[in-house]
């Protein structure tokens, strides 16, 4: 799969939300940056989808896993082995951990044990592997809530009078 890679980037996200979040801001940083190129790419071996960010000096590969539950997250670290690591193991990695904490006022500690601290070991076991945390002090749904006018334009959906009345019951005012 190497095709002259400068580097990799993967994501493991904890929900489907992380992954639709993150996804846009790929695309939001591809519509800012005419300097690079953005291609989705299919793996032919395993049908799964990834990203090439380009320039002309770089080839950044962009893998992604999403977790699904908690329970599951011991599973992306032979994720990252088997389809990301071993397959461009002569590349730097940096691994992004994509979760929220479900609280505003919770630490990220809660995913620096059990499975999320496993998860870290056992990626930087490898060589020129970096993980960092990629974390909302809030979920994720929580946020996009704060602009649902922003949610309906960017799902192409009109906002008509009946989600604009429950906007005004769900927040507590009317939007004019």
């Amino acid at each position: 799969m190497n095709e002259n890679y400068s580097s990799g980037v993967a994501f493991v996200f904890e929900g489907e939300t992380e992954k639709v979040f993150y996804n846009v801001m790929l695309r939001h940083f591809n519509s800012r940056h005419p300097e690079y190129s953005f291609e989705e790419k299919r793996d032919s071996d395993t049908g799964e989808k990834y990203y090439v960010i380009f320039s002309e000096n770089q080839r950044v590969l962009i893998k992604q896993n999403n977790v699904g539950t908690v329970s599951q997250v011991s599973n992306s670290a032979p994720w990252f082995h088997n389809r990301c690591y071993s397959k461009n193991s002569d590349i730097k990695w940096t691994v992004f951990l994509c979760y929220d904490t479900d609280s505003y006022s919770d630490d990220i500690s809660k995913f620096q044990e059990g499975d999320w601290e496993m998860l870290r070991s056992e990626i930087t076991k490898h060589n020129k592997c970096e993980v960092i945390d990629l974390a909302s002090k809030s979920d994720i749904e929580d946020t996009m809530l704060l602009d649902p006018d922003g949610v309906f334009e960017f799902l192409d959906l009109p906002v008509d009078s009946v989600s604009k009345h429950n906007h005004s019951i769900i927040y507590g005012y009317e939007k004019s």
